[in-house]
């Protein structure tokens, strides 16, 4: 039996197109978006999902990519898997950031504190909780693929798992799972539409292939 979990970031969004700094926003695909998820699909990079468990973050913008790639498929929400919120500054790019005079004193503390714990203003996560809350996620997938692992020893199929998420909890849990693969978390970001194949043995992840 193999065993897999696909994770799929959601396709482009104004604040794609925009360079917002945004995750707590609920925003749809753009037309350009659906358009892409279309051409990737018919280009056959999208893993098949026959037998699969199906989730996604439960936000707008992945179900409608969820349901541009595999139609109407049952699924589930992971909650836990939302991007990271930047509190004040959801939809702002970076230069409206820096003029933003009601939060210098926050823009300071964000330039200058490094380790994970500056927190964006007006209830946003920091680095730190967003790791948290992404970890909890993947205890919470992993949980659940584990369960599929054991229904599919008896039933002969390979045990596999999709999460249609967000760039930056992609390469959280990219991170988590290869902490030496990448020199930073950038590097793990897919493009929209994009993602990444995780197979696992005895618990472990132990490979990933890009599509």
């Amino acid at each position: 039996m193999n065993s897999y979990i696909h994770l799929i970031r959601h396709g482009i969004t104004a604040g794609n197109e925009n360079r917002w700094y945004y995750g707590r926003m609920d925003i749809p695909l753009t037309a350009r978006g659906i358009a892409q998820l279309e051409k990737l699909r018919a280009d056959g990079i999208y893993p098949n999902v026959q037998n699969a468990d199906c989730y996604t973050s439960g936000m707008l913008r992945t179900e409608q990519t969820f349901q541009t790639i595999y139609g109407d498929l049952p699924h589930k929400t992971l909650p836990l898997l939302r991007e990271m919120n930047f509190g004040a500054w959801e939809g702002m790019s970076f230069e409206e950031i820096e003029q933003d005079t009601a939060h210098k004193a926050a823009f300071d503390d964000w330039m200058r504190i490094t380790d994970g714990s500056f927190a964006f203003p007006e209830g946003g996560d920091s680095v730190n909780s967003f790791y948290a809350r992404v970890r909890g996620g993947l205890a919470e997938l992993e949980g659940l693929h584990r369960l599929k692992e054991l229904s599919c020893r008896h039933n002969g199929n390979d045990a596999v798992s999709l999460v249609v998420c967000h760039g930056g909890v992609i390469a959280a849990a990219m991170e988590h799972y290869f902490p030496a693969q990448r020199e930073n978390f950038w590097q793990w970001i897919p493009d929209p539409g994009h993602g990444y194949t995780i197979s696992f043995a005895g618990g472990k992840a132990i490979r990933d292939r890009a599509f």
